[in-house]
C-alpha cells in the first residue's frame, strides 16, 4: 500500500496537481484532473478483480446488480448475483434517513442484457405488460418482484457500448424535497413529458438514476 500511494503521489506531482496527506489519505485541492484515475493503479489479484479492473479502464457504469433469494443457493447470471439480504447489528434509523428523501432501491433497467431471458424466467417475478417511460426510451413492461422491479430494453439503449446495467430507480417520500436538494446542489434533473408517474431523471457516471415518489 506504501508503494502504491507513493506511486500516486509522483504522478500528481508530475502533472502540477495540488494534495495533502491527510493520515492515510490522499486529499485534493482542486478538481482539474479529468485524465487521472484511479483505475490506472488498479491491480488485479484473480480472474473476477481481473474483469473489474478492465471494466474500469473502459469507463464508468455498474458491473452487476443483486436479487435477494430466500432458501436455496443460486447460481449467478451475467451480471446478476444472488444473496441474503445484508443487515447489521449496527444500523440504525438515522442511518437511512438520507437528505434527499430516498428510502429503497426499487428497480434497475436492463439494455440488451445476455441473462435478460433467464431474469424473465425468474419465477418469483411476473411480466407486467404496460408501457414504460424513461429519458433513453421506453420498455414494453416490466418484471414485477416482491421488492422491485427490473425493466428490459434493447441493446440500443446502452450508455456505454457492453455495459447493460442502465439506470436504476429510488423510491422517494417526496418528490418536491428531492428535486430542492439536487438543485441546491447544482444537479440537473430531467422530466420525461407524458410519463404517469412522478419521477426526476440524473445522468451520472454512465448510469440514468430515477428518483421516483412513492
Amino acid at each position: 500500500m506504501e508503494n502504491l500511494k507513493k506511486a500516486i503521489e509522483k504522478d500528481l506531482q508530475h502533472q502540477g496537481i495540488e494534495y495533502e496527506i491527510v493520515e492515510t489519505n490522499i486529499a485534493f485541492k482542486s478538481w482539474p484532473f479529468a485524465k487521472w484515475s484511479l483505475s490506472r493503479y488498479a491491480v488485479a489479484v484473480d480472474a473476477l478483480s481481473s474483469e473489474y479492473v478492465e471494466w474500469l479502464r473502459k469507463g464508468d457504469g455498474p458491473v452487476s446488480f443483486g436479487l435477494y433469494r430466500p432458501g436455496s443457493q443460486a447460481s449467478p447470471l451475467p451480471g446478476v448475483f444472488f444473496d441474503k439480504r445484508q443487515h447489521s447489528p449496527t444500523d440504525r434509523p438515522e442511518h437511512f434517513a438520507h437528505a434527499n428523501g430516498a428510502t429503497t432501491f426499487s428497480a434497475v433497467w436492463l439494455a440488451g442484457s445476455p441473462a435478460e431471458r433467464q431474469i424473465l424466467d425468474l419465477p418469483a417475478g411476473v411480466f407486467v405488460a404496460e408501457k414504460d417511460c424513461a429519458p433513453f426510451g421506453s420498455s414494453e413492461g416490466v418484471l414485477a418482484l416482491k421488492d422491485g422491479e427490473i425493466g428490459p430494453l434493447p441493446a440500443g439503449a446502452q450508455i456505454l457500448p457492453g455495459r447493460p446495467i442502465v439506470a436504476a430507480t429510488v423510491t422517494v417520500e417526496n418528490l418536491a424535497a428531492t428535486r430542492q436538494v439536487l438543485t441546491s446542489n447544482h444537479i440537473g434533473v430531467r422530466e420525461v413529458d407524458g410519463c404517469a408517474r412522478k419521477s426526476l431523471w440524473v445522468q451520472t457516471h454512465a448510469l440514468w438514476l430515477e428518483f421516483r415518489q412513492r
